[in-house]
């Protein structure tokens, strides 16, 4: 395929536009329903879909704004309260889908590790009364830390078997 031009990529862009009543598309609709590959708009002509958006006369969405910590901390709290147990990926997922203002269960992900997560929650459920009982949920050990579950265990150590010679 020849390589096409800024102008028939355009093109091609404002009538999927138009098809869609105005809303704009986005780069896996663009490339199913053109057959333009991102090689063609991405380094081609444009450094970005925003950028080609742009000079195709439109206004690129926006990024998302960053949720404070503190909001993401108290919504997960709060979702503790509720359901009396520390939530799983699972119950933020379903929180999300009868709650839309309640966070993406990916925006909790910012900390790393569930580890990491349930480190800032419950810092920050110390200093709220209000979420004394999910302070105590997660000293009850929630902990994902080896260390903590060989505690819980009683296992002193591990044992690494490796394969010797050729079998």
């Amino acid at each position: 395929m020849q390589k096409p031009s800024k102008k028939k990529i355009i093109g091609a862009y404002n009538r999927l536009v138009k098809e869609s009543g105005g809303k704009l598309v986005g780069t896996k609709v663009f490339m199913r329903e053109t057959g333009f590959s991102p090689h063609y708009w991405r380094g081609g002509y444009w450094r970005s879909w925003s950028a080609f958006q742009a000079d195709a006369g439109y206004t690129p969405n926006l990024p998302t704004d960053r949720i404070p910590d503190e909001v993401l901390l108290r919504r997960f709290a709060e979702l503790a309260l509720e359901i009396g147990s520390i939530p799983t990926q699972a119950d933020l997922k379903l929180k999300r889908k009868e709650d839309s203002s309640f966070p993406s269960d990916s925006t909790y992900r910012r900390w790393g590790s569930l580890e990491a997560l349930l480190t800032k929650v419950s810092e920050f459920c110390e200093e709220e009364d209000q979420f004394a009982p999910v302070f105590d949920l997660l000293k009850l050990g929630t902990s994902n830390s080896l260390d903590r579950r060989l505690e819980s265990n009683e296992i002193k150590g591990f044992v690494y078997l490796l394969p010797s010679g050729k079998s």
